[in-house]
């Protein structure tokens, strides 16, 4: 894992979770089962519909949002590209007016390309 990376990652996920969490407690969860990191960060806040859950990874897309302070839309798919950069997954669960939560799963040594 690259730790700037990784650090990156979490700063885009966490100052997501304060712009759309509507001022609710925020949850960060670290595990790992030997072989993969898992971080997940959950919000209680506006939710993402489906359709928009489809487009949130994808360069320039935005939400409405509660804060004045936005963003310009480049945060989850910088995250998206820093994830898969490190051989990793990021994925959202989300329901509207439910809050968010968005996983990263790392595995925690790099794939050998013979496959040993």
């Amino acid at each position: 894992m690259d730790a700037m990376a990784v650090e990156q990652v979490l700063e885009n996920l966490l100052s997501n979770a304060v712009r759309y969490g509507a001022g609710q407690p925020i949850e960060v969860v670290l595990a790992s089962d030997g072989h993969v990191a898992r971080i997940s960060v959950r919000d209680e806040g506006i939710g993402i519909s489906e359709r928009d859950q489809a487009q949130i990874f994808n360069r320039f897309h935005t939400l409405p949002r509660i804060s004045p302070k936005g963003g310009f839309g480049v945060g989850l798919w910088l995250t998206r590209r820093l994830v898969g950069a490190m051989q990793g997954k990021v994925m959202v669960s989300s329901h509207p007016g439910m809050g968010s939560t968005f996983t990263v799963k790392l595995p925690l040594r790099p794939s050998d390309a013979d496959g040993h």
